[in-house]
Order: C-alpha cells, then sequence, then structure tokens
C-alpha cells in the first residue's frame, strides 16, 4: 500500500513539474513575441467598448448579419438616394438625415459628438479623421469642426490556421518553394482580403494586417493589428514594421483619395450630351483595379465603375447612353449605361484569350474607324433608333458578347 501510494506521489510531482514546464514555455513565447513587438515598435490599438450606443438599422445589419443578407436586404441605388454608400464599407453622406450611433447625426459638432461617446483610440488630425475601433467594427468619423461622412468597416481576423503564415513564409519559403513560385504560397493560404497584379509584374497580397509584395523583390509590410506570430526578415525577404492600423491606414488612402478624386472627376470627367452622367477614368495602380466611373449626376443611383482588367483611354460619348472607350489589348468598347453592359467591337481571335492588335484612327458622330491586325483600315457605321438602341453596321455578331463586371458603389 506504501509503494501504490509513494508512485501516486511521484507521478502526481512528476506531473506538476511538466505543467509548470509547459506553462513556462508557453509564457517565454509569449514573451518572446511581445519582445519582438517591442523591438519593432509595434503597439496593439486596444478595443474600445460603443456597446451601450445604439446603433441604425442599416448600421445595425451591415455589422451583425452576412453580406449576401445584407445586399438582399437593401437596394443599393435606394441606399444611395438616402444618402448611404457601399464603398469598402457603410459610408452616411451629408445628405443622410437620421440618427446613426447614438445621437450622432451629419452636420453635428464634431466635439460634442466626442464629449458623448468618448476620445478615438486612432485618429489623424491632418486629414480631419477619427477612428473607433471595437470589437467588431470600426467607425470613422470624416470632419474636424462638423461631422462630414461616417463610415463603418466591419473586423476581418486571420484565421487560427494562418497564424503562422509570416513565419512559415520567411522560416520555410525557400524549402517549399514560395520565392521561386508565389502561386505555391497563395494556393496554399488562399483566404486573402485580395489579390492585385503589380503594374509591370508580380502580386500584392493582402491578409488581415499584413500584405505580400511579391515581385523581383519580396517586401512584406507588416500593421501593428496583425494577430499571427511575428518574425524578423531574413536574406531573402525585407520586412517592414509599420505601426498603424491597417484598417485605419485603408481609410487614411480612401479618404486621401477621394477628396482628389472629387476634384478630378469636377475638372477632368466628361459629361455625356444631355448631362445626365459623367465619366472618369481611373488608374488604380493594377489591372484589375482599373477601371471607369459612371456617375449618375442626379444621386438617382450609385456610382459604378467598369473594370474591363485593363488600362483605359480614349473615353468618349456617342450618345446619352453609350460610352466608347479603349482598353489596351482588351479591345474597342461601347457601354451601355442603361443596361450597365460592355460591347467588345472587335472579335475574339478564335480558340485566344487575347483580341487581335487594332490601332484607333478616329470616332465621329456616326462611326468608329480603326486598322485591324492585317492593316486593314475598317469603319464601323452606327446610328440609334427611336428608342435610343445603337445599330452597328460592318460588324459581325460575337456571340460571346463580352460582358465586363461592373460594380456599383
Amino acid at each position: 500500500m506504501k509503494n501504490i501510494i509513494t508512485i501516486f506521489l511521484l507521478l502526481s510531482l512528476l506531473l506538476n513539474l511538466c505543467a509548470c514546464s509547459f506553462a513556462e514555455n508557453k509564457d517565454l513565447q509569449g514573451s518572446e513575441e511581445e519582445l519582438l513587438r517591442k523591438e519593432v515598435h509595434l503597439k496593439k490599438v486596444l478595443d474600445i467598448d460603443l456597446s451601450k450606443f445604439k446603433l441604425c438599422d442599416l448600421a445595425n445589419d451591415f455589422i451583425n448579419i452576412k453580406e449576401m443578407e445584407f445586399k438582399g436586404k437593401y437596394n443599393i441605388d435606394t441606399l444611395y438616394k438616402k444618402g448611404v454608400k457601399m464603398e469598402g464599407g457603410l459610408r452616411f453622406t451629408n445628405r443622410f438625415e437620421d440618427n446613426i450611433i447614438g445621437n450622432l447625426k451629419m452636420g453635428m459638432n464634431t466635439e460634442e459628438f466626442i464629449q458623448n461617446i468618448g476620445q478615438p483610440n486612432i485618429k489623424n488630425e491632418k486629414i480631419e479623421l477619427l477612428g473607433y475601433k471595437t470589437e467588431k467594427y470600426y467607425l470613422i468619423i470624416k470632419g474636424n469642426k462638423k461631422v462630414e461622412e461616417v463610415s463603418f468597416i466591419k473586423r476581418d481576423f486571420i484565421s487560427k490556421d494562418y497564424k503562422n503564415l509570416l513565419y512559415d513564409f520567411v522560416k520555410n519559403g525557400e524549402e517549399k518553394g514560395y520565392y521561386t513560385s508565389y502561386d505555391t504560397f497563395m494556393e496554399k493560404y488562399h483566404k486573402y482580403l485580395s489579390k492585385s497584379h503589380i503594374r509591370g509584374g508580380g502580386w500584392l497580397v493582402r491578409y488581415p494586417g499584413i500584405e505580400f509584395e511579391l515581385f523581383d523583390e519580396i517586401k512584406i509590410r507588416v500593421y501593428n493589428d496583425f494577430d499571427g506570430t511575428l518574425v524578423k526578415e531574413n536574406k531573402n525577404v525585407k520586412i517592414t514594421y509599420i505601426d498603424k492600423d491597417f484598417v485605419f491606414k485603408g481609410e487614411e488612402i480612401y479618404y486621401s483619395w477621394e477628396e482628389i478624386l472629387q476634384k478630378e472627376i469636377q475638372k477632368n470627367g466628361i459629361l455625356s450630351p444631355y448631362k445626365k452622367y459623367l465619366a472618369y477614368k481611373e488608374d488604380g495602380g493594377t489591372y484589375e483595379n482599373a477601371s471607369i466611373l459612371i456617375r449618375y449626376c442626379d444621386y438617382s443611383k450609385a456610382d459604378e465603375r467598369i473594370y474591363p482588367g485593363y488600362f483605359v483611354d480614349n473615353l468618349k460619348w456617342i450618345s446619352d447612353r453609350y460610352l466608347f472607350f479603349t482598353a489596351g489589348f482588351k479591345g474597342l468598347f461601347l457601354y451601355d449605361v442603361k443596361n450597365s453592359q460592355s460591347i467588345n467591337l472587335i472579335d475574339r481571335l478564335e480558340g485566344e484569350e487575347v483580341y487581335p492588335e487594332y490601332e484607333l484612327k478616329s470616332i465621329d458622330s456616326n462611326s468608329i474607324q480603326y486598322i485591324n491586325e492585317h492593316g486593314e483600315k475598317i469603319i464601323l457605321n452606327y446610328e440609334f433608333d427611336d428608342e435610343g438602341n445603337i445599330n452597328i453596321r460592318n460588324k459581325k455578331n460575337n456571340k460571346e458578347n463580352n460582358k465586363d463586371k461592373v460594380k456599383k458603389g
């Protein structure tokens, strides 16, 4: 009996020692992570609790129901008429009249709002931007003296199985072939926020709190809200630690660019003949982001953006319904505003994904002229019927009738 008790006590002591050792190792790992975070000057922004302030139904649904359910419940054009935009988040403009959160209304004194709801935990006074980072969302206030715009951005979190994606890329990238085939990395970690081509080649891939620039030189930018395992750079990878919140940085870019964009639209936007629509080409920096913005001048519908998949040029309205433009090797296009549809005027080469070379010569009130890949001059005569539909002569029917992706908001 004594032997059994002795063995039991020894086992208990051993288990306690193992538990202490595990706890110490866990604490050590945590300590190392904190030390590295301090070393690279990343400070976590603690969440603010705004749960006691009532959200309007629209904001509450945006935050708490699934995206497809929200889109099914709310019509984007109806929201736009009320002064609400859907552009990377839910954005209330100065045309919105009701309370948004608590007693916050558009146009109210910013200081009064801060006194009621509390100080923001992120801000950029230079561009008059206040940020409230909460457990579920970001509340962004634009305006120094008066509230000019209010935005809600839902928070994205890096999944548990992605916690080591930075560590895996830096420590195991050479062995696993990430550095020679970026697709290998992107296929394994495919739950990214966005992926786009960099001008000239390469990829820009974004995850919550971190972005990978995968080109001739590998560059990684890590922000203070990255919730994965940190690691020091090695000879193959350049890591830049940025003590900024990734989402708020995006909002800084959005509002800085939005101010420039609105001025550019007013200056360089092209009005349709009866001033019903305005078209403006946006470079976007990458092929995927290059677009044309279509604005309804009476605010009857939300802005539309056409993404042809290449940089655009030669914008010209040929009626109050049809916009002509070119998109590099993609072809010559007419955009039908009424049906939100792009029509390619050049037939795709049989069995090929690309279109033949062309050179635009002229476009006037009844014809479009270009030189095709054989050096032949092609004249496309067009006219409109009584309902404003376009009829193009000398144009073969294209069964595919290329349709570009159209985004509203």
